[in-house]
């Protein structure tokens, strides 16, 4: 009797030490994740002319949503990390409805959802710095969009498993709003559309969300953009519009993806402002 009343009470203390973390885990990351910010909406005025729609279209390629969010917007997986999490890139077309057109621009800029939580994939660090009328573009083109049935086989929102939880807790996988200055000013420039200065700004709010805010790259991942300054200019280009690697690689993983379905869409001015700025080692100055 005293044999089973111990081996009961080690089977308990076994299974406390096992579930009494993971809850503690658990409640603490879901607490991290139901966090909100208090960023203030804007009046944003949206253009309806075919013009700005167009535009917006052609912005938001090349901002390569539809990377993540998939062709038809209706949802994808970013990554899947074992034993961390599954990123998901929801349904955009499915959102779209419940938001103000003031509710977009936070999310797109700021990061943040309706309810003022945080996004955690979504690189609205890189679209902070957009001009305003770009991103009213964007959300003109995206008030186009019809809801859609979600891609099937894809989750509703991202998925945590226990250690993607713990990498929260300790920071590791920081909230999107929690990585910038929102009172910042972005890298607008109003009148420059051909040197050194428009190239900054078509870098910063394109290149930044897979390079790296500094443009160091992202060890494993990306590399750092001084790599332009070995391609000639118009193997640069080509690279843009192709996605041909011009350094004996034809191809070059998701750059290729990247170039191909969404930088092509860049006009041959703002290219060649890209590779003017680049040109002059921006990683290297930081």
């Amino acid at each position: 009797m005293v044999k089973k009343t111990l081996i009961k009470r080690i089977v308990i203390g076994i299974v406390l030490s096992i579930i009494l973390p993971l809850a503690i885990v658990y409640s603490w990351s879901t607490i991290i994740l139901k966090k909100t910010y208090n960023i203030p909406l804007t009046v944003t005025h949206i253009p309806n002319d075919t013009a700005s729609i167009k535009e917006g279209e052609r912005l938001t390629r090349i901002a390569h949503c539809a990377h993540c969010h998939g062709d038809k917007f209706s949802g994808g997986v970013v990554t899947k990390v074992d034993y961390i999490a599954e990123f998901i890139a929801p349904n955009i077309t499915s959102i779209l409805p419940g938001y103000t057109n003031e509710e977009l621009e936070r999310l797109i800029k700021d990061g943040l959802k309706k309810n003022g939580q945080s996004v955690y994939v979504m690189p609205s660090i890189m679209y902070h710095g957009m001009r305003e009328e770009s991103i009213a573009k964007i959300i003109a083109y995206l008030r186009t969009i019809q809801p859609i049935p979600s891609t099937p086989g894809v989750s509703a929102s991202t998925t945590y498993y226990p250690l993607g939880r713990l990498q929260i807790i300790e920071n590791k996988i920081p909230s999107m709003a929690s990585t910038y200055n929102h009172n910042a000013p972005g890298q607008v420039v109003q009148f420059d559309t051909a040197g050194i200065a428009f190239g900054k700004y078509l870098v910063m709010t394109s290149c930044t969300s897979c390079h790296g805010i500094d443009l160091k790259g992202k060890k494993g991942f990306t590399p750092d953009l001084i790599i332009a300054t070995a391609y000639t200019k118009d193997k640069f280009l080509h690279l843009l519009n192709t996605g041909e690697g011009g350094l004996g690689r034809k191809t070059l993983g998701m750059m290729s993806d990247i170039a191909k379905g969404h930088l092509c869409y860049l006009h041959n001015n703002e290219m060649c402002a890209i590779y003017a700025y680049l040109e002059t080692g921006p990683s290297q100055k930081n």
